[in-house]
């Protein structure tokens, strides 16, 4: 409807996509197991990292770990996670 969508928190999670076999609606099967490269934009910083999927729960979702290995504490925040294929792009413009 236009109005902008205010978050505090975004993942840029890089994802392996792989087209699905005779799939006629032309779907990628990105698989959420492994995790990958990340970058977390939080407080006007930008952040390199990695994402991992939360396995705390039936419903996981995903977690952002620094470089130190260490996890970033996004609860309670509201987080955009957005997947980008590996070989694929995106600036950071603030």
């Amino acid at each position: 409807n236009g109005q902008p969508v205010l978050v505090d928190a975004v993942v840029i999670a890089r994802v392996t996509a792989m087209p699905i076999p005779n799939d006629t609606e032309g779907r990628l099967y990105i698989p959420l197991d492994t995790g990958g490269e990340a970058t977390l934009l939080l407080d006007g910083r930008v952040t390199e990292g990695r994402w991992e999927p939360d396995g705390s729960s039936q419903a996981s979702g995903i977690v952002f770990v620094d470089r130190d290995g260490a996890q970033v504490n996004l609860a309670g925040l509201k987080v955009w996670a957005a997947f980008v294929p590996g070989n694929g792009s995106f600036e950071v413009n603030y």
